[in-house]
């Protein structure tokens, strides 16, 4: 009896070991990018710029502060990102979640996948959102309803998210920043949080011939 006591019991420390083992059998999980971290944080915005009337100021930390209607810290963070961020962006446009910007009229809030449209459009300026999602804005006030109103529907906001992935990926090679302190959801004024933007490459009509090896 005394032998099967002591078998019990190193059969049950061998089970309660087995998983430890097992899992320090495993590789290492992959550290998440940091970008993905800060791209999730747009769930947590509370202002994104679409009013076009208010302006950016620094305060003496040399971080920004961000006036109504200018877009806030977790917003310009995401910006920041440049390229790094667009992918994750592009994922996040079907999202339907309510971030805690409110919306212009006071009623409800801009979900996650509209506030993901907003900054990659103050990524990548030209990036053709309106024909790619078939509109066109005649006014800040049009903007604001396609997000909340033109991208109810489900089909609508998956169909935007893989034209918006196809052309990112067709131009990406394209892209060169310009330095500019203009905005591309509004018209804020001020230093730019981030210092510019992506733009096509622009290419130079030459008449003559081209030339072999060119």
């Amino acid at each position: 009896m005394h032998f099967l006591h002591i078998m019990k019991k190193i059969i049950a420390f061998i089970l309660l070991l087995l998983p430890v083992l097992l899992q320090a059998q495993q590789p290492a999980t992959q550290t998440e990018d940091p970008a993905a971290k800060t791209v999730r944080n747009l769930q947590y915005v509370f202002d994104v710029p679409v009013c076009g009337k208010d302006s950016i100021t620094s305060d003496p930390t040399g971080k920004f502060k961000y006036n109504s209607g200018c877009g806030d810290h977790l917003f310009w963070q995401v910006v920041e990102l440049r390229q790094k961020g667009v992918p994750y962006l592009i994922a996040l446009i079907e999202s339907q979640e309510p971030t805690q910007a409110k919306l212009p009229s006071g009623k409800g809030y801009y979900r996650l996948g509209d506030v993901a449209l907003m900054a990659l459009v103050e990524i990548i300026h030209e990036l053709p959102v309106e024909e790619l999602a078939g509109v066109k804005y005649e006014s800040y006030s049009d903007r604001w309803k396609f997000y909340h109103k033109g991208l109810k529907d489900k089909k609508k906001r998956a169909a935007l998210k893989e034209a918006i992935d196809k052309w990112y990926k067709d131009n990406r090679g394209k892209l060169v920043f310009e330095k500019s302190d203009t905005y591309g959801n509004c018209k804020c004024v001020g230093k730019h949080p981030v210092g510019g933007y992506f733009m096509l490459r622009k290419t130079e009509v030459n008449n003559e011939a081209p030339r072999k090896n060119e």
